[in-house]
């Protein structure tokens, strides 16, 4: 059964004080840890943002992992690498009735 993982950042005032020059370090960071996920085998399912809250903006990611060691390697990477307001990493499986349901449909 695959596992997945949602993460949310949250740059807000954090980002929106960030320089040209360190969003694009952050831009940067954030490829060198795709990088670092992609090698231990997780995999990207789909994006979003413009979900925070009402006026704010977040970005989120959903990932598949293969276990819970992957979550703590996205979380740690995140808090070691890039600057941001706030983030959420949730970790959890796919539903099977839902995507049969959504299959059958």
């Amino acid at each position: 059964m695959p596992y997945r993982c949602m993460v949310r950042i949250s740059f807000g005032q954090v980002g929106r004080s960030l320089t040209e020059d360190e969003r694009a370090t952050n831009v940067e960071k954030f490829k060198v840890l795709a990088q670092e996920w992609q090698k231990a085998g997780i995999r990207l399912i789909g994006t979003f943002g413009n979900s925070a809250h009402p006026g704010g903006y977040a970005h989120e990611l959903l990932l598949e992992v293969n276990n819970y060691d992957d979550v703590g390697l996205i979380d740690r990477g995140l808090m070691r690498e890039i600057k941001f307001e706030s983030h959420q990493v949730d970790f959890g499986t796919t539903r099977g009735w839902a995507e049969k349901c959504w299959d059958d449909a």
